[in-house]
């Protein structure tokens, strides 16, 4: 499969409607009732996005940024282009993007606690919390684990050896503990 990467890419309508059908499915009900904006902090982005790439460029250093621009040309293309170093860095970034959301909800929690006196200012730390969770998985589950499989030279259509399944549970198992943790103090703040 070393000449899979001479072959042209080829477009996947199937893969683009399917993305746009899973975004519908999150901003679709954000914009019938009118709440889309609470979808959208500067802050959670910037910490998993930013955080993201910046411990793959540490990791990988010149291969992650030859990584990015193959990658959004591969984005929405039918076949794989054997590559194992670019499969690496997808995996790797399937489990950084995680763990630093998990360390975003960490740091809204923290705002929260700050903030224990004033509960009306208790929904900025709480954004914090849930929209960093919400966009480590949104990366990790539509960017990183399908480019891994893109760039693997499997053929088998499962993906159960991109993220190790141990890892992230424990990733997985403290953000739910710190998100009931905020729902637990502002049950205790609000009444």
């Amino acid at each position: 499969m070393a000449d899979a990467s001479k072959k042209p890419y080829v477009f996947s309508l199937t893969r683009l409607l399917s993305v746009m059908f899973l975004l519908g499915l999150i901003i679709g009900p954000a914009l019938y009732e009118g709440w889309l904006a609470s979808l959208c902090d500067a802050y959670s982005a910037l910490f998993v996005l930013g955080g993201t790439c910046a411990i793959l460029l540490y990791s990988f250093e010149g291969s992650f940024l030859r990584f990015i621009p193959r990658s959004f040309s591969l984005a929405f293309c039918k076949n794989r282009v054997a590559d194992p170093e670019f499969a690496t860095i997808a995996k790797a970034g399937s489990r950084y993007v995680i763990a630093t959301g998990a360390v975003g909800s960490i740091v809204g929690f923290v705002a929260m606690l700050q903030n224990l006196a004033d509960p009306s200012g208790l929904g900025k730390g709480m954004a914090v919390v849930v929209l960093s969770l919400l966009y480590s998985v949104f990366l990790s589950e539509l960017v990183f684990i399908p480019l891994a499989k893109a760039y693997s030279d499997d053929d088998s259509d499962s993906h159960s050896d991109v993220v190790p399944t141990w890892r992230n549970m424990g990733v997985g198992g403290a953000s739910l503990t710190v998100l009931l943790g905020c729902f637990a103090v502002l049950l205790v703040c609000l009444n």
